[in-house]
């Protein structure tokens, strides 16, 4: 390939790429900084309304799930008391 033709497939090419990639680039010029204030009614809503649209149900007050032990990947007893005070999120999946 001589050269004025692998110029122009090099223009060619950042004419594509370039338009793509300043597109994907988010926009944080609107966003809101996160802050640390309480959460409010139209908050927890705003939260059901979107665990909802996943099928996923929202408690208004904390349940507290029953004490269990499961088997790890690796093969270990772990068991929900270890995460006490955490944050637990249990994904169960079959390949059946």
């Amino acid at each position: 390939m001589n050269s004025s033709k692998t110029n122009i497939y090099v223009i060619i090419l950042l004419a594509l790429l370039v338009p793509g990639m300043t597109a994907c680039q988010k926009d944080n010029s609107e966003s809101s900084p996160v802050t640390d204030k309480p959460a409010t009614k139209s908050d927890s809503s705003n939260v059901a309304g979107l665990l909802a649209a996943m099928n996923m149900h929202y408690f208004d007050e904390p349940i507290k799930a029953p004490e269990f032990e499961l088997q790890s990947v690796k093969g270990s007893s772990v068991s929900l008391s270890q995460y006490k005070g955490n944050v637990v999120l249990l994904s169960f999946w079959a390949t059946w």
